[in-house]
């Protein structure tokens, strides 16, 4: 067990619970418990996974050993884009490159910059047709 602030949690149902802060042993509130009392009352400590750098969709998951918990990254790919609707997928991946602003700032001046309106449509329609396709082999 590391020195000072660790989190820790236990695995209840396949969901992380984390310690709670202030704990109740034996009657008494103890706020701040030591790592030593976490762990006599079950919780261990939790260490993370570092999330995967590419644009796929993950889900947390667990690896639990006899003295600690791993969070992991799972691969939820096809399971995302099966039960994501189409318009909120399309509005996401828009929004990976434009913001509510800046889609507002290029509609509004849709007739003084029409080149910079045009590279926003076609972006559009290619998160449109990347969605679609997305969907269709998550199916």
């Amino acid at each position: 067990i590391r020195e000072g602030y660790s989190m820790f949690g236990k695995i209840e149902n396949n969901n992380l619970i984390y310690s709670p802060n202030p704990i109740i042993n034996d009657g008494k509130r103890i706020y701040n418990p030591s790592n030593e009392l976490l762990v006599e009352l079950g919780y261990k400590p939790i260490n993370y996974a570092e999330y995967p750098q590419d644009d796929k969709h993950y889900k947390q998951g667990y690896e639990e050993t006899s003295d600690s918990i791993k969070v992991i990254w799972i691969d939820d790919e096809a399971e995302y884009w099966a039960s994501i609707p189409y318009e909120e997928a399309v509005f996401n991946e828009i929004r990976k490159k434009y913001d509510v602003n800046a889609e507002l700032a290029i509609l509004r001046q849709k007739e003084e910059k029409p080149e910079e309106y045009a590279e926003y449509y076609a972006y559009c329609e290619q998160c449109k047709t990347y969605v679609k396709e997305k969907k269709s082999i998550a199916l």
